[in-house]
């Protein structure tokens, strides 16, 4: 009786063991890196980010044709319309950034300044922006209770908006950080590391 019940015991301890191997490969296979829930995971973030830059790129191409109907017939440079300064100003809610007809638009908030951003000189010099922006999703995109609603960049999931910029030497000797006048949409996962999902153009000339 005693060998009986002792085999019983021994056989329910190897199926617990058997059971809990399996669960740990299973486990193991389902939250690596490149594992189903991973990659489920990322495929999500990238159709959330696919909308943030097409709705971007959208609200951009909208300034660009109002840039070009209002210097028609006009001599002014297109810079004067479409520059940093005017867009990140558009793209962060105000409807009257340049006293033309864009009073009476509907503008989308999706931008507003980031915690550790700093002031940099817009290609053209005038204006005021900042290196980086936070983007908004909920503003943009149809589902977004998950993805890019972190504050800061230190704790991952978030989109933003960052200048591509470059250092130029003033007269006297001292160093200033200038907009090129292109800026990266990126998103930074839960390790603050970042992929950049699109390069938008935000000052254009009529050369350009």
């Amino acid at each position: 009786m005693k060998n009986k019940n002792g085999a019983s015991l021994f056989t329910l301890i190897l199926i617990i063991a058997i059971i809990v191997v399996i669960a740990g490969v299973v486990g193991y296979f389902l939250l690596k890196d490149d594992g189903v829930v991973s990659n489920a995971l990322k495929m999500d973030i990238e159709t959330t980010g696919g909308e943030v830059r097409d709705h971007i790129q959208s609200l951009i191409n909208e300034e660009l044709r109002s840039a070009s109907s209002d210097i028609k017939g006009t001599t002014d440079d297109i810079s004067t319309r479409f520059n940093e300064a005017k867009l990140i100003n558009f793209l962060s809610g105000n409807k009257n950034y340049n006293g033309t007809d864009h009073d009476e638009v509907n503008v989308v908030k999706c931008l507003e300044d980031l915690d550790g951003s700093i002031y940099i000189i817009p290609k053209n010099g005038e204006g005021t922006i900042k290196d980086k922006y936070r983007v908004i999703v909920k503003d943009l995109c149809t589902e977004n209770d998950k993805y890019g609603i972190g504050k800061k960049i230190e704790d991952g999931n978030i989109f933003t908006l960052e200048a591509k910029t470059e250092t130029q030497t003033n007269e006297d000797g001292t160093e200033k950080i200038v907009s090129t006048g292109e800026f990266e949409l990126k998103y930074y996962d839960k390790n603050s590391k970042a992929k950049v999902l699109e390069t938008f153009q935000l000052y254009r000339t009529k050369e350009s």
